[in-house]
């Protein structure tokens, strides 16, 4: 049955997403913009696949301008849309056909040799391309809902909810993810700390004595409270207590901030593991860290140079003065060369 804006706005509404119906007249007459959020409502109000949205329905010799002016078959945007490469490029061979789609989703045709097929409990089929999961939704005879879907790696993910429109809004919410580029494996988080953490240490090119402290932070500090856990079973409240923890062990304020904060220590693990899709989100995001005191730095006066100078043996003396004028470090210092020096512009270059 057909339904009015108003009607649809109530829908939408009533899956934690505002909206008005004169909100829906504006995008329908494209004069509002649509993010992620009102894309999934929409979805599961009319009970339909988000990228069924996007696209108008339409049979696959009709032609279609997409946002940039670019007029493609209609076959070549649903192929685009769905991760099938770009729209002005026909794929290799393949047969055209036409498959029945979720209810509430709109027919379009697809290539054979991209489709995959599951079948749901009312017989329906979903096409499946590239980087797009297929999903059904089945009833049990114990009554609950079975949501289910196979991602690009042919491994099948399953749900089971009491109501079908949770099944249908855990489905729309993997299809969103896959649109917007955000979709990880599930049980990718099941891997321990220690396990990717040394994975990723062994594999990052660290100069050897970076290395010998990335596994020294990681075996005394961090494996000891994350090692046995997997990365997703890891909340932001876990990190917390641990950063508490260091400081309260009698570790310095600074000597905490640099074994959560450095390159190669936690923090870094856990920003890998987000770039590798295993986890969604780091806990280490919005960490409290301890507060470190600064020093007041009191410079040496003329007269306490001069006397330092005087101390030191004569080959070094001139080390003390350039070193109190131009505040090069220790390093620095001993590296620096006449070469270095242009005493006509009085400037030195450190190298």
């Amino acid at each position: 049955m057909p339904l009015t804006t108003e009607q649809l706005a109530e829908r939408v509404t009533a899956q934690g997403r505002p909206m008005r119906a004169n909100t829906i007249t504006k995008i329908e007459k494209m004069q509002r913009r649509v993010d992620v959020d009102d894309l999934v409502a929409l979805a599961v109000a009319l009970e339909a696949r988000p990228d069924a949205l996007l696209l108008p329905p339409t049979i696959a010799e009709d032609e279609l301008q997409l946002t940039d002016g670019t007029v493609v078959t209609a076959y070549l945007a649903w192929r685009w849309m769905n991760g099938g490469g770009s729209p002005d490029r026909p794929p290799r061979g393949g047969r055209r056909h036409r498959v029945q789609p979720l209810p509430g989703t709109r027919t379009t045709v697809w290539p054979a040799r991209l489709l995959r097929r599951v079948s749901g409990s009312d017989g329906s089929q979903v096409p499946a391309h590239r980087g797009e999961p297929v999903a059904s939704i089945q009833k049990r005879p114990n009554g609950k809902w079975r949501a289910r879907y196979r991602d690009e790696a042919g491994k099948e993910h399953a749900r089971h909810f009491t109501k079908k429109v949770d099944a249908q809004r855990w489905l729309d919410e993997v299809s969103a993810s896959v649109l917007t580029g955000q979709y990880g494996d599930p049980r990718a988080g099941r891997v321990t700390f220690r396990a990717y953490a040394e994975q990723w240490r062994q594999a990052k090119p660290h100069r050897p004595t970076t290395q010998v402290k990335a596994e020294q932070h990681l075996r005394v500090h961090a494996y000891p409270a994350f090692g046995d856990r997997p990365l997703a079973r890891i909340r932001r409240s876990d990190v917390q207590s641990w950063v508490t923890g260091l400081e309260k062990g009698g570790m310095k304020p600074s000597t905490v901030r640099t074994t959560f904060n450095t390159v190669h220590t936690v923090r870094a693990v856990f920003r890998a593991a987000v770039s590798d899709r295993v986890i969604a989100a780091s806990p280490c995001t919005d960490v409290d860290l301890p507060e470190v005191p600064r020093r007041k730095v009191v410079p040496l006066t003329v007269d306490q140079v001069r006397a330092l100078a005087a101390a030191m043996p004569k080959r070094y003396r001139a080390l003390i003065t350039v070193g109190a004028g131009t505040v090069l470090r220790p390093g620095e210092l001993f590296g620096l060369q006449v070469r270095h020096v242009d005493f006509f512009k009085r400037q030195r270059r450190v190298e």
